[in-house]
């Protein structure tokens, strides 16, 4: 269908399941868009490149294949990351004074530089 300008297509369907189907899982996604091309669209393509967006919905049965385990190591690490992005994140919105100590990014940008990017960046004072 149609939104305004944008072209729209949903799918709902239901995969085969189990680790051991992956193959089928993925046949059963080419047998979809081979059949669509009946149905939706023009004959020569699939549903996948000629509508702006693709919507697949239902019981696709795609699963992350991790024991317990490395389960929990993978969700570990991505939590650090997350820890680490946030630290960044504080060190860009803080700048250090000529005397080491931490001042707002407002601070900063109040005493010289005459935008909030200006001042960040070095400023009047070169740091």
């Amino acid at each position: 269908f149609l939104f305004r300008d944008t072209s729209i297509v949903v799918f709902s369907c239901h995969l085969a399941a189990h680790s051991h189907k992956l193959v089928s899982r993925n046949e059963q996604c080419k047998e979809v868009l081979r059949e669509t091309r009946k149905l939706v669209g023009t004959r020569k393509l699939d549903a996948a490149v000629e509508f702006d967006h693709v919507f697949w919905m239902g019981d696709l049965n795609y699963r992350i294949d991790l024991n317990l385990r490395a389960s929990h190591r993978a969700l570990q690490n991505w939590n650090n990351a997350r820890s680490k992005m946030s630290q960044i994140m504080a060190m860009h919105r803080l700048r250090l004074d000529s005397t080491g100590k931490r001042q707002s990014a407002e601070k900063v940008a109040g005493s010289g530089g005459s935008s909030l990017g200006e001042g960040l960046s070095g400023g009047s004072d070169g740091g």
